[in-house]
């Protein structure tokens, strides 16, 4: 999956009826990516968006709000085959809250143009973890800054002013493993942390692919630091069905 900045990864769930009839962007190019492309998702003018080494399948999760684990029906190609696509609308610049919402739906649009995708939903039971406080409470105070953002890293989490369901979109991003808020809580919260992949490995254990981080040293840091734990269950959960998708056409 494409790697993005936490606020990419959890913005405004409450924005998905929006997507319900996806607008297309003005302007959209698909091309192969050059041999060995580093994936990457780069924000441009207006609500524009650039991805670089994207599998079909990242622009799927991207354009759903997804993860892998959550598609069903794609063709291996979906998830070897890597594209540079640029979108732009030429008139309309958005706000920032609208930003992300504005590139999902731009994203489905694109997929049903150029990739022909069709797709219904549904639901499966699921491997998730859930966001909750501990039981000593939280350890930290509500934030009184006025500015929002932050960054990660396989090893490293800042938070500035974020909402627990933005902290359960990096810890998402973090682990490969949907992290669903179950906190209640309504603040929003700085704190930074720092942990090492070292801890997650037993003796003789290979690395976790992708530089992800296990869900426990996760847990242990946020209920030591924070006050939060994550738990693993199962649930019932959306997932995406491709019925139909191609290869997209030269531009």
């Amino acid at each position: 999956m494409l790697v993005m900045i936490a606020l990419a990864t959890c913005a405004a769930n409450a924005q998905e009826p929006s997507l319900q009839v996806p607008r297309a962007y003005d302007v959209c190019s698909v091309k192969p990516s050059p041999a060995n492309a580093r994936s990457a998702a780069r924000p441009a003018t207006g609500g524009g968006i650039n991805w670089i080494g994207a599998s079909t399948e990242s622009l799927v999760t991207a354009a759903f709000d997804v993860e892998d684990s959550q598609i069903f029906g794609l063709p291996a190609w979906a998830k070897e085959d890597r594209y540079d696509v640029a979108c732009k609308d030429t008139e309309r610049a958005v706000s920032k809250e609208e930003y992300w919402p504005r590139v999902r739906a731009g994203t489905q649009a694109l997929l049903a143009d150029r990739f022909r995708l069709q797709f219904h939903r549904g639901a499966r039971p699921l491997p998730v973890a859930t966001l909750t406080v501990g039981k000593g409470g939280l350890k930290v105070t509500p934030s009184t800054g006025s500015v929002r953002g932050g960054t990660y890293s396989p090893t490293f989490m800042k938070a500035q002013a974020w909402s627990m369901e933005e902290l359960a979109g990096t810890l998402t991003s973090l682990t490969g493993q949907k992290v669903i808020d179950r906190t209640g809580v309504a603040d929003r919260y700085d704190f930074e942390l720092e942990w090492t992949l070292e801890e997650e490995r037993e003796p003789g254990e290979a690395r976790r692919p992708g530089g992800l981080v296990d869900l426990s040293v996760l847990s242990a840091v946020l209920n030591e630091k924070v006050g939060l734990v994550i738990k693993r269950t199962v649930e019932s959960t959306e997932v995406i069905f491709v019925d139909h998708i191609e290869k997209p056409g030269e531009n």
